[in-house]
């Protein structure tokens, strides 16, 4: 069975109701945060408050799918939490992309320069969702230091967490009631 996260930030089945109660509002999956900055990409994961990654994986899907990289079990609380760093490791010995901070990393396939069309997902205990962002347009559209490329345009860090129901709940309980 496949889990996908929905923006009301249930995990859901695709096509069906989700899972916990909760309604597939928007069969549309989150939007995934991407900045590009000199040979690396930074990914923010949007997810719940407690909700750890435990695995990522990267795909160049600008012709043919290929698979690029697999990583799993995070070793720093930024990766755990959403923020991933895609490195070139061109300057490691070999062409290919793999992300920081995970114990386990895999790279599939060499790619000597990075993607036109990048596909990275990611696992948690609740779902597996994916994003995919134009690599030269992210570079390019990108300016503020908390903003990333989405498919609906720059966004903030918050503005991508917010698009799940919990996130928005728990920012107005940290407001306080009536704001």
């Amino acid at each position: 069975m496949l889990l996908r996260r929905t923006p009301s930030g249930c995990p859901g089945v695709i096509g069906a109701l989700s899972l916990n109660g909760c309604f597939m509002l928007d069969p549309e999956p989150p939007h995934l945060g991407f900045r590009v900055t000199e040979g690396r990409v930074e990914v923010l994961i949007p997810r719940c408050p407690g909700e750890s990654l435990t695995g990522v994986r990267g795909a160049d899907v600008t012709r043919k799918r290929r698979e690029l990289f697999d990583a799993a079990a995070p070793i720093s609380p930024a990766a755990a939490a959403g923020r991933v760093v895609v490195l070139g490791t061109s300057a490691s010995g070999g062409p290919g992309w793999v992300p920081e901070d995970f114990a386990e990393r895999t790279v599939h396939e060499e790619a000597p320069v990075l993607p036109r069309l990048l596909e990275v997902g990611y696992r948690s205990a609740l779902a597996d969702a994916s994003g995919v962002a134009d690599t030269a347009n992210a570079a390019a559209e990108v300016r503020a230091p908390d903003q990333y490329w989405t498919r609906k345009g720059p966004r903030t860090a918050e503005q991508i967490d917010r698009q799940f129901r919990c996130n928005r709940q728990a920012r107005r309980k940290e407001k306080g009631p009536g704001r």
